[in-house]
């Protein structure tokens, strides 16, 4: 997919009628659908530490002495969010 952008891309003709578009799904290779796949399980696993990091964050202000609601307010969560951290 790559290759078809870097040749075809710079061919106004090809622009102006189109066929980038028309072309563009036919040339999608193995490797461009497992490079999305693994993109999307990249985005996941980083959705998964930060929700992790924002467990641990919230605990170490609690232990700091902070309040559920101010914990809540320093990492801009919601307070249900909290409650969820506390429980676990």
């Amino acid at each position: 997919m790559q290759l078809y952008h870097h040749i075809y891309d710079k061919y106004q003709e090809v622009a102006d009628e189109g066929v980038s578009e028309a072309v563009e799904e036919a040339l999608i290779l193995d490797i461009d659908v497992i490079e999305m796949e693994h993109k999307k399980e990249i985005k996941k696993k980083e959705k998964e530490i930060e929700e992790k990091q924002s467990e641990v964050d919230a605990l170490k202000l609690l232990l700091q002495g902070k309040s559920p609601e101010e914990a809540a307010e320093i990492l801009h969560i919601s307070m249900e969010r909290m409650e969820e951290i506390m429980k676990s």
